[in-house]
């Protein structure tokens, strides 16, 4: 299994450098063609070697573009460690492949400069630089597999299931004098010697929130922290482990809301764009952890140990007991002892 399970986007310079590496037998054949051209002495043979250059230029072309499709490999791919993918982390296709040549082919009106801006148009991607404006075009991505993993032969952009083996963290039968209600929202326990200047009680109806994008982040919900902390183990889909001994947030880049304690920021890179940039708020309990979803886009739902699975409303506190499964957007976590 590889070190880094999770998926690196490629840099700017290496996916010049590997375009670079990719057409430099086709101008290698054409130099080579040329010269002769420029050596015979008849017209026919000039052409003779101006169409060889063109065959075999092409040829190399096509073939190009049936690994890249099928393969998501190139020279220049294979040699810097990167790898063409779809928006799904499988191969890209043909025409996906096709689309995204066409782009650099029409960038080159303007010679060399053109199809090197199109090439590193992801610095200009808020989206963690994935795409340029090509990929943007085609759907696809370039990942680095030697920075990260390759979703080509790991399982595609979320891996497979067995990056979080959940028999790993059975490690005891669950209470069932703690099990929660299948559907009813759980609020957190008031145990004594928190303080009420560090936060207020949860309601039971959270108040609702004023319009604004989920990724703002400016309604916080402030949990206290218990007087020992409890700690916790959180298994997620690409094999990463995080222990949480007290409060947490988790998202694509978590930011504490101002005045709002927190004890760890789970910064949890998703190439789906699902997580929103502070999705969960985590608490760690002697019973487990509490889950608040923070107006997150895409939402957030508990999977308990029997296979009951409930939606979180926001800002509403769950209890998330050992063994069950969290889900944040198209991701998720297994809750166990650490």
């Amino acid at each position: 299994m590889p070190t880094n399970l999770k998926l690196v986007s490629a840099s700017a310079g290496k996916r010049l450098a590997a375009k670079v590496i990719d057409v430099l037998p086709a101008l290698a054949v054409w130099a080579i063609c040329l010269l002769l051209a420029s050596a015979a002495d008849s017209v026919g043979a000039l052409l003779l070697w101006l169409v060889a250059g063109l065959v075999l230029a092409g040829a190399y072309g096509i073939w190009l573009w049936g690994w890249e499709a099928t393969h998501g490999k190139t020279p220049g791919n294979l040699a810097l460690g990167l790898r063409t993918t779809n928006e799904a982390g499988q191969v890209p296709g043909w025409a996906a492949v096709f689309l995204r040549g066409l782009i650099l082919a029409v960038a080159g009106v303007v010679p060399v400069a053109g199809p090197a801006v199109v090439l590193v148009s992801n610095l200009w991607d808020r989206n963690g630089q994935r795409q340029g404006w090509h990929d943007k075009v085609a759907r696809t991505l370039v990942c680095d597999v030697k920075a990260g993993r390759d979703p080509l032969t790991t399982g595609g952009l979320y891996g497979p299931q067995s990056f979080a083996p959940q028999d790993e963290l059975q490690d005891e039968p669950l209470d069932e004098s703690r099990r929660e209600p299948a559907y009813a929202p759980v609020q957190p326990p008031s145990p004594a010697g928190w303080s009420s200047a560090q936060a207020a009680p949860v309601p039971s109806s959270p108040a609702p929130h004023a319009a604004a994008h989920p990724d703002d982040d400016l309604q916080a919900t402030r949990m206290a922290r218990p007087a020992a902390d409890t700690a916790w183990l959180a298994a997620f889909d690409d094999g990463s482990r995080v222990q949480i001994t007290g409060s947490a947030l988790l998202g694509r880049n978590p930011a504490a809301a101002p005045g709002e304690d927190v004890a760890q920021l789970i910064d949890y890179a998703d190439m789906g764009r699902s997580v929103s940039k502070t999705h969960l708020h985590l608490q760690a309990d002697p019973s487990g952890l509490w889950v608040t979803d923070r107006n997150s886009t895409n939402g957030s739902a508990i999977t308990t140990p029997d296979g009951v699975r409930t939606a979180l409303a926001a800002d509403s506190p769950s209890l998330a007991v050992n063994g069950s499964t969290v889900h944040f957007g198209d991701r998720h976590f297994l809750v166990g002892r650490a």
